[in-house]
């Protein structure tokens, strides 16, 4: 049988090598033992919960002995003896009682069989191992609302909403999460190039930590949720890679993102000595590419945020060049903007996407209209 201080000695190596504080070992063990005690006095899971306050076990830290004490009232004529006990029965036992009073009944557990050992010996390691995943818990939720860099650990076919997807597993600090087909970004082809996520076993990636949330009974039992679909993760990424955004000088206002092909950022400055763009962009564009590389080539556009609408719309159709913007209804948000025919393509984009993405980014509807070209119309959408 093992001594009090052969132990204590292995209470503190539990606690040391599992990074927990013995208090959380201790609590652990008394844990184990009172579960133990139930198996022993064959109470079943129904009465336990009614028995969780007047049985309890005591791990002493100083001396290494352990109690495990079920108090019981005392009574003329027992109806539950789980929770009474006759006082007949009591002053056999050696208590001085007297009807009404409670008194603590010990057991030693080296009465437990072996049985009964191997059950605290594998109730204490469930719960040490819960605790340890509560202290994951509890620096994961620290860090919600912020990147998190993770491994794909994963991959496998499967079908989404009807239409062929990933099955993406992705280790987070140790922590084995999901990656949601709606959090992904899928590669394509563009000018012989990959672009955007490929998802292979072993790659490593930047997500944006949406939510920390536990799920079912007891301690240490959460789920991650995470994303690369995100416009926050394009902000965040900016706010680590520009230190003029960590430090406050530089703000982002707004963004709007079609993950994997283009995202257009707005930035302020609240520092007039400083360019909102240029500090984000970067010497020779070193930020910006920084921010593209880990977006798996992704375009971003960062403009320059204007209280001014005809100004702000006008900088969110960059790279276009805009010959004029024209406010028509400023309660319903809608603008006409003229561009020379030579750049109206640039300033619709590809599949209209950056038109879409300056409406997104400003909140108005934008109406292009074409200049220059041998007959020009007015009307919604692009005129020639």
């Amino acid at each position: 049988m093992i001594t009090g201080k052969e132990l204590i000695r292995a209470m503190e190596d539990v606690s040391r090598l599992k990074n927990l504080s013995i208090n959380e070992v201790v609590e652990a063990l008394e844990d184990a033992l009172v579960i133990a005690y139930f198996r022993h006095m064959r109470i079943d899971k129904k009465d336990r919960e009614r028995l969780k306050d007047l049985v309890k076990a005591h791990v002493d830290m100083t001396t290494g002995e352990i109690d495990i004490i079920h108090k019981k009232q005392v009574v003329e004529n027992v109806e539950d003896p789980l929770t009474q006990i006759s006082v007949d029965e009591a002053r056999k036992l050696g208590f001085d009682a007297e009807v009404g009073q409670h008194i603590e009944l010990k057991f030693d557990p080296k009465n437990f069989t072996r049985d009964e050992v191997n059950i605290v010996q594998q109730v204490f390691n469930q719960r040490i191992a819960n605790a340890q995943k509560e202290h994951k818990y509890e620096y994961l939720k620290s860090l919600e609302g912020t990147l998190v860099r993770g491994r794909i650990i994963g991959v496998e076919k499967g079908m989404y909403r009807g239409q062929p997807t990933l099955k993406v597993r992705v280790d987070i600090e140790g922590v084995d999460t999901m990656l949601p087909p709606e959090e992904q970004v899928r590669a394509y082809k563009k000018d012989g190039k990959i672009i955007g996520d490929t998802y292979k076993r072993g790659e490593w990636y930047d997500f944006y930590l949406r939510e920390v949330k536990r799920i079912g009974k007891g301690k240490g039992n959460f789920d991650l949720i995470i994303s690369r679909s995100d416009p926050k993760l394009v902000e965040l990424l900016l706010e680590r890679e520009v230190p003029d955004i960590g430090k406050g000088f530089v703000e982002v206002k707004d963004i709007a993102r079609e993950p994997g092909k283009r995202t257009k950022v707005s930035v302020l400055s609240l520092d007039s000595r400083i360019d909102p763009v240029a500090v984000c962009i970067g010497p020779r564009g070193r930020r910006i590419k920084d921010v593209q590389r880990e977006l798996r080539g992704e375009k971003i556009d960062v403009i320059r945020w204007s209280a001014e609408p005809e100004e702000y719309i006008k900088n969110a159709l960059a790279p276009a060049e805009i010959d004029n913007v024209e406010i028509v209804d400023p309660e319903h948000k809608l603008a006409k903007v003229y561009v020379h025919h030579s750049n109206v393509k640039q300033a619709i984009g590809e599949e209209g996407l950056n038109v879409k993405l300056a409406e997104k980014l400003t909140g108005w509807h934008i109406d292009i209209v074409e200049l220059g070209a041998p007959e020009e119309t007015e009307g919604g959408g692009v005129n020639e």
